[in-house]
């Protein structure tokens, strides 16, 4: 059984605004990140954040990986996301109407049996892209009324809700709002599209169902794909030159990053201390996974590829103990999910 939350049309916050509110914000993330960290220490889970700051592993130690399909395909499984846990979720399906994309999540112990479906109900494609340690799911579907039409949603406890970024009511007939990010607070962070195919980043307060812009002052467009516990999020922009980089937006500042040497750079996960993943094209054109720690002082790169992957590794999530999902493209032409354990 599944209850339907309200259609949401959710306050947007101006500019002008976003600094306070988003202090405010941040102080409701310091508040629910102690309540749900004295939670955790209770019920004995694991958690990154309850234990302090985790280590950061060595550069060099790698990751031993695993490859997860969801057993309802043998040729399409993504991993997006991950929480603190060991519950992923992500999705199968490629979206084409011969094979449409159909969310899930995975419990500990990955096998077949541990895969849930998730459907936005009516939808023709949902897909899933985080994970809290609440037990809330978030991502985005294709609107039954009009496959042209996506929108984000929030699921808990079988009650769903819909999103849909207020400006483009007010300002646009396009209807793109997807959500990418999932704190344990209730942000979430994703983007809209407007009429001119421009992306514009956003933060979302599911508790009191209001946006605000994550403007990146330098960028043409912007996507806010990752926010951690400390409600510090990262995303990628493209520039007015057209190339693209990654950014982490921290106590108000936005500080940009590439992979060295690469022609595109996409940041879209970050744990609690701020190590960033996502992924980067080299000159070839190929696609790496990368991670990087310490942004905002020494940079220290590395990248990644899952061993099977065909000249495209993707990483997509990143917990508090430094577990990477993410997915790979192989020789046989399927795409692949996988979990990178760090060796160390």
């Amino acid at each position: 059984m599944y209850s339907l939350g309200r259609y949401r049309y959710a306050a947007f916050v101006s500019g002008a605004r976003t600094c306070a509110h988003r202090a405010s914000l941040i102080l409701s993330v310091a508040i629910l990140g102690c309540s749900t960290l004295a939670i955790g220490a209770c019920s004995g889970a694991i958690s990154g954040a309850a234990a302090g700051a985790p280590a950061d592993p060595p550069l060099q130690s790698g990751f031993t990986f695993t490859t997860l399909d969801d057993p309802h395909s043998t040729t399409f499984t993504r991993l997006l996301g991950l929480n603190d846990v060991g519950k992923l979720c992500g999705y199968f399906g490629s979206g084409v109407p011969s094979d449409p994309s159909t969310g899930f999540v995975v419990y500990s112990g990955f096998q077949a049996q541990s895969f849930k479906n998730e459907k936005y109900p009516g939808a023709g494609d949902t897909v899933v892209t985080s994970v809290s340690n609440a037990k809330t799911i978030a991502g985005w579907y294709v609107s039954p009324q009009n496959p042209s039409w996506i929108f984000g949603f929030t699921e808990r406890h079988g009650v769903w809700n819909s999103y849909r970024d207020v400006q483009l009511r007010k300002d646009h007939t396009s209807n793109l709002t997807k959500l990418l990010g999932l704190s344990d607070a209730g942000l979430a962070v994703g983007y809209y599209t407007d009429d001119s195919g421009v992306n514009h980043g956003f933060e979302l307060n599911t508790v009191t169902d209001k946006f605000h812009g994550i403007l990146p002052p330098s960028a043409t467009s912007s996507v806010a794909s990752g926010i951690n516990g400390k409600g510090d999020v990262v995303g990628y922009l493209t520039l007015a030159n057209g190339s693209v980089k990654g950014y982490l937006f921290k106590g108000f500042n936005f500080t940009e990053f590439g992979y060295p040497g690469a022609v595109s750079t996409q940041a879209v996960a970050l744990t609690w201390n701020d190590d960033i993943v996502g992924s980067y094209v080299d000159g070839s054109g190929e696609t790496h996974g990368f991670v990087l720690s310490k942004p905002l002082t020494s940079q220290q790169w590395q990248s990644v590829d899952e061993q099977n992957g065909l000249g495209s590794t993707v990483i997509t999530g990143v917990n508090n103990h430094h577990v990477i999902v993410g997915y790979y493209n192989a020789a046989d032409g399927s795409t692949n999910g996988f979990v990178g354990t760090p060796k160390t």
